[in-house]
């Protein structure tokens, strides 16, 4: 097997046509059809079933493209160390950062990479934690913050911290019934109304999981995953929420919003920095990553991440 086959297959796999493929590595498409079939009839199997909409990977494939993504990084990241090796960090590096992790720390860690790395083009890619577990495995990011309740396999992670979910209202009665009170049980937060994150999201399989051993049902008003959309829908008074208390607008907490953490049982949700097992990091990823959990624990330490602790290493 050669590397070039690894870049052409990976190439085939991500545009799912070979056609596009070749387009855009600049090659002959039967040339570059020909160095699949090479690589098949190396391996024995099929890696690549075509059709009229297309080239999808079998499950072969599939364990292809993810080895192909490893040896790949392996070989950038030794060209990297090697070619910059007595020189200044230079390199591209993306990173997934949750949405809900990404208000409080995506700003600092775009200002630290700038200060320390000015080489180094950054990019942050904001979304949700499983769209992320998805890009590591495909090679797409170079490191991802995940939570516990995102899939690990095939991952090394670095813990970072711990956070306590709240419960946010804007709720007239909801401000008079807990008024003075420094937390709320998980039974209480249950008898309110309530905007959710979408299923599959860290908070949202920690909401349902605890529910579940707690024989709690949540009065669901509406799914959102936009924060923006949250604050406002919790400041107009149309229901409650629960999150992280860094997510939730300082501005309005007093006589217009409670944010209080929930007890019996306390939910937490464990953030980590993952990436793909097995995989060197370049020297710009490397140093993003060491300066990404630097960050992390400036902020908790600056109590610029309320609610937040540092997880032991």
């Amino acid at each position: 097997m050669e590397l070039r086959q690894f870049k052409y297959f990976v190439a085939v796999v991500d545009a799912r046509s070979i056609s596009s493929a070749a387009h855009h590595l600049h090659v002959v498409q039967s040339a570059l059809s020909h160095q699949i079939a090479n690589l098949e009839k190396e391996l024995g199997t099929v890696l690549l079933l075509r059709g009229k909409n297309g080239v999808v990977p079998t499950e072969a494939g599939v364990l292809m493209y993810q080895y192909a993504q490893t040896v790949l990084k392996n070989v950038e990241s030794a060209r990297q160390a090697i070619s910059t090796a007595g020189r200044e960090i230079r390199g591209s590096v993306a990173i997934g950062i949750p949405n809900s992790t990404a208000s409080v720390l995506a700003l600092p860690l775009l200002k630290a990479v700038r200060k320390t790395l000015p080489n180094v083009e950054l990019s942050i890619v904001e979304g949700l934690s499983t769209r992320h577990s998805e890009g590591l495995a495909t090679g797409k990011l170079d490191l991802a913050i995940l939570f516990d309740a995102a899939p690990h396999k095939g991952f090394d992670a670095v813990p970072l911290c711990t956070e306590k979910l709240h419960f946010v209202s804007a709720d007239a009665r909801a401000l008079q019934a807990y008024a003075g009170l420094a937390r709320i049980s998980l039974k209480e937060v249950a008898k309110w109304p309530l905007f959710v994150p979408p299923l599959s999201t860290g908070v949202r399989v920690l909401l349902d999981r605890e529910c579940a051993r707690a024989n709690l049902q949540f009065r669901i008003v509406a799914e959102l995953s936009g924060l923006r959309t949250i604050w406002g829908a919790v400041k107009a008074g149309l229901g409650s929420t629960v999150m992280m208390a860094a997510n939730a607008p300082t501005a309005w907490q007093g006589r217009n919003m409670i944010v209080l953490p929930i007890h019996s049982p306390e939910l937490e949700r464990h953030s980590s920095l993952f990436q793909l097992g097995n995989a060197s990091l370049t020297p710009a990823a490397a140093s993003v990553k060491t300066l990404t959990i630097d960050t992390v624990r400036e902020l908790i330490d600056a109590h610029r991440w309320p609610g937040a602790r540092p997880s032991p290493a």
